[in-house]
């Protein structure tokens, strides 16, 4: 994931920290500063004869301005005004062909790195999204951030093996036809943090990066996979649920919060993307209160929640200010923007490319 980040030193200005320091997120600091959004892109763009799946696992923004989505069943392209512009791959268990592929990841040479759940393997692409070459994996990685290529690649997944089972996070390198583990790490103890599903990366290449998980928290890692420091926060808008009904009841329990995304913004602060519960979020239920089986379709997410959206300057590691947005941020993108999912009203499923800056700082 190609971000502008931060460097992080032992001392930044006035500021000192230890390593491996976590550090408590009290309220807002800049009572002066406001959050401004702006609609960018829209995915695909109106009047496109070619539509989403649907929610996309991940979105990614390559050197040259295209957006390559996680799409069902394939990858797909579209340009900077979100008109479609190819698939990635075939179907299939061939050369360049995928089951399930997970994330498309743009690389430094401006070829692309696409994850394949379904077969275990990474699957890399030239300019021009034709094959080049397949790395077997050691298990099913959902997630990507290129550190160095390919010698440095981080990747979210749990490994089945007694030494690195429990880990959800590990540096591999993809230099050769099968991928050698350098490093398994993660959060908590292992086995303490076993899911993946709520792991996000974002960083520059070459600098630290950062991962966020659930409950609030997020830990800045160094390039040897060492945890810098960490932020926690319980804001008073946070919703903790029960643990096995994140979406919580018709009409009768809000669905528990969570980190959706985090972007690193061209200032080095973080942008910070909470899902939880929009006001009326019981109008997101379709099914009666009380349901003990809901369908799929008997409920709306973008109901359901709202994106709470926090800034947090890491160099003085404070709080800057928070906003309450209606959109359901579900990727983040460099400088400070994420990726909102929303269904038209003729039912189509769209992503929305939304911009942020602060202003009175």
């Amino acid at each position: 994931m190609k971000s502008v980040g931060f460097i992080v030193l032992i001392s930044l200005g006035s500021t000192c920290f230890v390593a491996g320091q976590d550090i408590v997120l009290q309220g807002a600091t800049c009572p002066s500063c406001e959050i401004h959004v702006r609609n960018g892109a829209l995915i695909p763009a109106s009047g496109s004869d070619h539509g989403i799946a649907g929610e996309p696992r991940a979105i990614h923004h390559d050197a040259a301005g295209n957006f390559l989505v996680a799409d069902r069943p394939l990858p797909a392209v579209y340009d900077q005004q979100g008109r479609f512009v190819t698939s990635l791959g075939r179907v299939g268990g061939g050369p360049g062909e995928f089951r399930y592929p997970s994330i498309p990841i743009p690389l430094p040479d401006d070829s692309v790195l696409v994850l394949d759940i379904g077969q275990r393997r990474a699957t890399v692409l030239d300019p021009y999204y034709q094959f080049v070459r397949q790395i077997s994996l050691p298990g099913a990685f959902v997630s990507a951030s290129v550190r160095h290529w390919p010698d440095s690649v981080l990747v979210s997944g749990i490994l089945p093996s007694p030494e690195r089972f429990g880990w959800p996070l590990h540096l591999v390198s993809l230099a050769s036809d099968e991928a050698a583990i350098r490093k398994s790490a993660g959060p908590d103890d292992r086995g303490a943090f076993v899911s993946t599903d709520r792991v996000g990366v974002t960083g520059q290449p070459d600098t630290t990066f950062w991962t966020h998980h659930s409950p609030y928290r997020l830990y800045e890692w160094d390039s040897a996979l060492e945890v810098v420091r960490s932020f926690t926060r319980e804001p008073d808008w946070w919703i903790t649920g029960d643990p096995n009904l994140p979406l919580g009841l018709p009409r009768e329990r809000p669905p528990s919060s969570y980190v959706a995304a985090v972007s690193v913004g061209a200032d080095g602060l973080l942008w910070i993307f909470s899902a939880t519960a929009a006001p009326d979020w019981e109008n997101g239920w379709l099914a009666p209160r009380g349901s003990s089986e809901v369908r799929p379709d008997q409920v709306d997410y973008e109901t359901l929640y709202d994106t709470m959206v926090e800034v947090v300057d890491p160099v003085v590691n404070e709080l800057l200010t928070s906003k309450r947005i209606p959109e359901r941020v579900v990727a983040p993108l460099p400088g400070g923007r994420a990726v909102a999912y929303l269904v038209s009203s003729a039912g189509s499923p769209q992503l929305t490319i939304l911009e942020f800056e602060v202003k009175g700082r």
